[in-house]
């Protein structure tokens, strides 16, 4: 069922149903060539699904910071959400790269975990968590090596 705004008519499909039984257009995945890309192996759609839960937590993290800064004025966020608002300023700077994950200090995401702590919705704060959980790991990790 296709739905059509009224001053249009008919949809494609309802006035084309032998187009619509005749096309067929194969699923493609986003990971298909991996060689035309130059892919390496660790980054088959296996291992990158770390990697889009921390870029779907950090998109998660980076709305939820905007609408949190949006609703105050300009002067307040410099005096309370200072951490909130450079963290914002990196995240958008970062995920406008179509891979990889952003990185943040834990130090920063510490902070603007408490600064919007009475103030953001449960899913961003949620996210702040597993970010900095993922922070926190990152360094341990690095300690280690």
């Amino acid at each position: 069922m296709s739905v059509t705004h009224p001053s249009r008519g008919a949809s494609i499909i309802e006035r084309f149903p032998a187009l619509h039984d005749s096309v067929h257009l194969p699923q493609l995945s986003p990971f298909r060539s991996f060689a035309v890309f130059g892919f390496r192996a660790s980054q088959s759609p296996d291992s990158q699904a770390p990697a889009i839960d921390a870029r779907r937590d950090y998109n998660l993290l980076a709305s939820g910071l905007s609408h949190v800064l949006a609703r105050h004025p300009q002067r307040l966020i410099q005096r309370e959400f200072r951490a909130a608002a450079a963290a914002l300023r990196l995240l958008r700077r970062q995920l406008r790269a179509p891979f990889g994950e952003p990185l943040l200090a834990a130090e920063m995401l510490n902070d603007l975990a408490h600064e919007i702590a009475l103030h953001a919705d449960a899913d961003t704060r949620a996210a702040a968590a597993r970010c900095l959980g993922r922070a926190v790991a990152a360094r341990r990790r690095a300690a280690l090596a």
